[in-house]
């Protein structure tokens, strides 16, 4: 990766245009060039990284990369990211550390920001430029789509279901794929206490017919879980046998039925 080659020209226009006429079109077009951007974003690394005779970098092995953050007027932090090395020179990014540059879409800082504290605020995108904030609201609405992921006629069980039927089964712990839950409990896990419990069911959409799992998780702040739906969804599409990763996904506080009857796919255990 040559940092120098990063220029994002498409989303630099897409923004100005934006920027000039906020329309629903320019609007569109920013967005869709905003998703599938590659950024540019300041880290540092536990040990120095090695260069190749190619000029190449690599690092050794058990290397942490560490995301550098900014101080916003209200005390919050930011994560910096950048469209190409013009926009990131402009500012002061002066460290205590020798800073480097890492390759990072939106996607790839969506479970680290909503994984973080209150303290951070978000992105920043060119913020010695012409950039804007993202908030984590505004990365969450981006990628607000990946709470569902469809079946091939472009539904999920819990849409288009406000006449109909739903039926909802439990699911046999011994016909579930073994890397999918060990990447949901793995998510759980990781939550720090924040997903508390968590079911993996199956749900019918007796007017549509369409049938996909449903997942249910429960924990003290409903805002923080929704947060997780994304990272969640992308563990589906990875994991699920082909054909099954379609999901719905809904907190235990929305869904408003009594799940005594199933059994728990993940209890924290605090």
């Amino acid at each position: 990766m040559n940092p120098e080659e990063f220029e994002n020209s498409a989303l630099l226009s897409a923004l100005e245009q934006f920027r000039i006429e906020e329309n629903p079109e320019n609007e569109a077009n920013f967005v869709a060039e905003l998703k599938a951007a590659t950024f540019l974003a300041p880290v540092n690394f536990s040990q120095a990284p090695i260069t190749n005779d190619d000029g190449s970098v690599a690092l050794a092995e058990n290397t942490e990369t560490r995301l550098v953050a900014l101080q916003t007027e209200e005390g919050q932090s930011v994560f910096p990211i950048f469209t190409d090395m013009e926009a990131m020179a402009a500012g002061d990014m002066a460290a205590d550390e020798d800073l480097y540059t890492w390759p990072m879409t939106l996607e790839e800082y969506l479970p680290v920001v909503n994984q973080a504290g209150d303290e951070l605020a978000g992105l920043a995108l060119n913020p010695f430029t012409n950039g804007m904030p993202i908030s984590r609201e505004n990365l969450n609405y981006l990628f607000a789509d990946r709470t569902h992921s469809p079946q091939p006629g472009g539904q999920t069980a819990a849409q288009g279901s406000e006449d109909a039927e739903l039926d909802i089964q439990d699911t046999d712990d011994k016909s579930l794929p073994t890397p999918l839950m060990a990447e949901l409990i793995g998510i759980a896990d990781d939550s720090y206490g924040e997903i508390q419990t968590m079911y993996l069911l199956w749900l019918t959409n007796n007017k549509t017919k369409v049938a996909n799992y449903l997942l249910v998780i429960d924990g003290p702040d409903a805002e923080k879980l929704r947060a997780f739906f994304p990272e969640f969804a992308r563990a589906f599409g990875n994991f699920a046998p082909e054909g099954k990763s379609a999901v719905d996904m809904i907190l235990q506080s929305d869904l408003g039925l009594d799940l005594t009857e199933f059994r728990a796919k993940y209890t924290r255990n605090l």
